[in-house]
């Protein structure tokens, strides 16, 4: 029986130890993740790689740059999901600014996301054409070159390019297919040097076509392409869904406050009725009537009942010191060996005085005593 015992308080102390080391881990791998992936968000790694390959002209070096981009925006989406998850448990008061700025914040969530999209549309677009010069270089010399720099030897004036990667060019039955970033080429995009034009365009791309979850897109057969298309697509539908859902709450913990403002203020009507018949009742001054009655509101703002023959406990010392005073000096200068003291010794003694409330026609013994029948 004793071992039984002891073994079972063993193994009861081993679970616990166990427990609270796994608790201990979790909590330090916690840690350490959001930290790595703040670090990776906040991270400059592309522009440092621009200023590392800034004299090179290898279109493989500008595809790596292409890929960093791209990966960086994995930590970065995580750190938009953890900062929704943290927003979602912050032990906050809910007022109404509070649930219309998360209401807000779904609706940045969709500018934001349209933004991102529009970004990448426009530095893919450099890509495919990037591409359309290699097909054409592949279609006149057989061969694909490694840069396009004009000041490079092996690069001369070719003609085909206006033939081959013309968007325009009808004529040409083998011309380069830019699928959704035709509307780049055509509209000079890529060439232009107006920020404001490239910013606004690109932003109303994202926008528009997150919007239609990319059903107005007509896309090449290139796959990277496509796989972009679907992730709008997919995109899209999550932050409609979440903007849907974000708003359905934002709606019913309005209409939850707003009741429970309604509830309050009736039950306010009803307290200052009680609270006001019994301030008349003692003959409260007017001055301690209003101190009284904020101190009730406030306690009726934040879900606290008041009881009205248990008023004192919501008073602060100085009022309530008052109200005792006041309700008690008539009842112990009844009392023939107070009457006489001096009234400083009175106030002390309200000081250290309990209220007790009794009602009427109750019988009062002292304890120990012993009862008559």
């Amino acid at each position: 029986m004793g071992r039984s015992y002891w073994h079972t308080m063993a193994l009861t102390k081993g679970m616990i130890l166990v427990e609270d080391a796994l608790a201990m881990i979790k909590l330090i791998w916690q840690v350490w993740s959001h930290i790595l992936v703040n670090f990776l968000a906040v991270l400059p790694i592309p522009q440092v790689v621009i200023l590392i390959f800034l004299d090179s002209s290898s279109l493989n070096e500008m595809k790596f740059l292409a890929f960093l981009a791209l990966l960086q925006y994995v930590p970065r989406t995580l750190r938009i999901y953890l900062l929704c998850t943290d927003l979602n448990k912050t032990p906050m008061r809910e007022t109404e600014v509070w649930i219309l700025f998360k209401g807000a914040f779904s609706f940045f969530l969709y500018i934001l996301a349209s933004h991102v999209f529009g970004a990448f549309w426009y530095f893919l677009a450099i890509q495919r054409v990037i591409s359309s010069w290699q097909y054409a270089c592949r279609r006149e010399n057989g061969s694909e070159p490694t840069t396009f720099y004009c000041n490079d030897s092996s690069i001369r004036n070719i003609t085909i390019l206006d033939d081959v990667c013309s968007v325009n060019n009808s004529r040409h039955t083998q011309s380069f297919d830019y699928g959704m970033f035709s509307d780049a080429v055509q509209h000079s995009v890529l060439e232009s040097t107006n920020l404001p034009k490239k910013f606004l365009h690109c932003f109303w791309w994202g926008l528009r076509n997150l919007s239609s979850l990319g059903q107005n897109l007509e896309t090449s057969i290139y796959t990277w392409e496509n796989i972009f298309v679907v992730f709008i697509s997919i995109t899209g539908l999550l932050l409609v869904l979440l903007y849907l859902t974000t708003n359905l709450k934002v709606c019913m913990q309005l209409v939850t406050r707003s009741s429970e403002k309604v509830k309050i203020i009736r039950q306010m009507k009803m307290k200052d009725l009680e609270v006001q018949i019994w301030l008349s009742e003692n003959d409260i001054p007017k001055n301690m009537k209003t101190l009284i009655m904020q101190n009730v509101h406030k306690q009726l703002e934040q879900n606290k009942d008041v009881h009205v023959g248990n008023i004192l406990s919501i008073l602060p010392l100085e009022q309530k010191r008052f109200i005792k005073r006041h309700l008690c000096l008539p009842m112990l200068k009844k009392v023939p060996m107070l009457r006489v003291m001096d009234e400083e010794v009175l106030k002390a003694i309200f000081d250290n005085l309990k209220p007790v409330r009794y009602t009427e026609d109750t019988n009062i013994v002292v304890r120990g005593s012993r009862l008559l029948r």
